[in-house]
């Protein structure tokens, strides 16, 4: 199929959901003259896609009736050109039913049924990968609300796996652009990963954390962690961190390694990281540097300070106040944007407005 790239063809004013079934109607909805907005329909369990795709509106973890799906939220395998904007959702545990914990649908847990782990997105062999305009959340007992004030423990959602065989292409990076993530987990695949301009909100019990081997970028963004640490970097990964802010809450620790982080673990600071909690970096005898790193790094923007996101923020109402708080003492120039294009909590539909038109960044496959 032609790959649409570019905002002259994005209308989503006038373009109607699409509901799909199957993968011949994802196929269809995806060759369109114009991108569609897709609704994956819950009784498709994994969608699994070979080709070229764009993916736009996408409600992967419910619709209205709080319906979601089974393991993955959605996979590519094997494609060249992924862009994913405007996602909203996280994986399903199982087919659980759903709750309404403040004014949104969760999922929740069967009596007696064990929890699945999954993930927001699968990627295998792909070249080209960007997400932007997101904001990908979790399941039930990752949320921390005032119906439950702490999340359980045991489970690890993956926010994105990469998944062996890794890509072979070497210049080529997988790209998040202005998106929202709680729990950012990026794993198992030697690949490029840069996350510009995001906001990575973390749970009481997970942080964002980087496992090798690969590099990663982390820039221009904001990183809020309940965990007793704001980033954690293992398993030969190569990471580089610059004009981004660590607001850690009540975490003693800002950058932490494993203990057992094989050879070639490393993560270079750049002097446009802060610190706002006590600890800036704990090293446990993992390099650690001051210093650009020595692989190439992809084309970023000049730092902006300002984040974008469509929200929601899946935040309670402490939450909120503690994030104003933090905010509010911020002394850099650093703001917490939903836009305009803020979605709908319990529908998914979002805004009708068009996305604002990308500014900075991003590969030029995309341009």
């Amino acid at each position: 199929m032609e790959q649409q790239v570019g905002w002259a063809v994005h209308s989503p004013i006038t373009v109607p959901w699409r509901t799909v079934r199957t993968h011949e109607e994802l196929y269809k909805a995806l060759e369109d003259t114009v991108p569609r907005r897709v609704r994956i329909h819950p009784s498709v369990k994994l969608l699994r896609l070979t080709r070229d795709a764009y993916v736009t509106h996408g409600d992967l973890l419910f619709n209205a009736a709080g319906c979601n799906l089974w393991g993955f939220g959605l996979m590519f395998d094997g494609t060249d050109n992924v862009i994913v904007e405007e996602l909203r959702g996280g994986p399903a545990t199982r087919n659980f039913p759903s709750r309404e914990v403040d004014g949104v649908h969760y999922p929740e847990p069967c009596p007696g049924q064990p929890k699945t782990p999954g993930d927001v997105l699968s990627l295998i062999g792909v070249k080209n990968f960007t997400c932007r305009y997101s904001d990908l959340f979790w399941s039930a007992d990752e949320i921390v609300s005032s119906e439950n004030p702490k999340p359980s423990s045991g489970v690890t959602l993956l926010g994105v796996m990469l998944r062996e065989p890794a890509p072979t292409f070497s210049e080529d990076w997988y790209w998040f652009h202005e998106t929202h993530a709680r729990v950012a987990q990026f794993s198992r695949g030697t690949t490029r990963v840069a996350i510009v301009n995001c906001i990575l909100h973390n749970g009481e019990r997970r942080m964002p954390q980087f496992s090798g081997p690969g590099e990663f970028v982390l820039y221009d963004s904001w990183v809020s962690s309940w965990h007793d640490r704001a980033l954690q970097v293992d398993g030969g990964a190569q990471v580089y961190v610059d004009h981004t802010a660590f607001l850690n809450g009540r975490t003693p620790h800002g950058i932490i390694f494993e203990d057992r982080a094989p050879a070639g673990t490393a993560c270079y600071i750049g002097p446009g990281v802060d610190f706002q909690q006590p600890a800036g970096i704990t090293n446990k005898g993992i390099d650690c540097r001051v210093e650009k790193p020595p692989f190439a790094l992809p084309p970023l923007p000049a730092a902006a300070r300002s984040i974008y996101t469509v929200g929601p923020t899946n935040l309670n109402d402490e939450e909120s106040r503690v994030l104003d708080e933090v905010l509010e003492g911020y002394d850099g120039d650093l703001r917490y944007d939903l836009g305009e294009n803020r979605m709908d909590c319990t529908t998914g539909l979002g805004s009708l407005e068009p996305p604002r038109e990308p500014q900075r960044g991003g590969p030029t496959w995309l341009r």
